[in-house]
């Protein structure tokens, strides 16, 4: 079971896209940085 899990993300910064349609998991006791 997932302790986040982030689907679909995408950032803009004015015209700039600097992400698109970035989806993870983050499992409990999964150190991430």
């Amino acid at each position: 079971m997932a302790l986040l899990e982030v689907r679909n993300l995408t950032m803009r910064f004015g015209s700039l896209l600097a992400n698109s349609d970035v989806s993870f998991d983050v499992e409990e006791g999964t150190i991430v940085g």
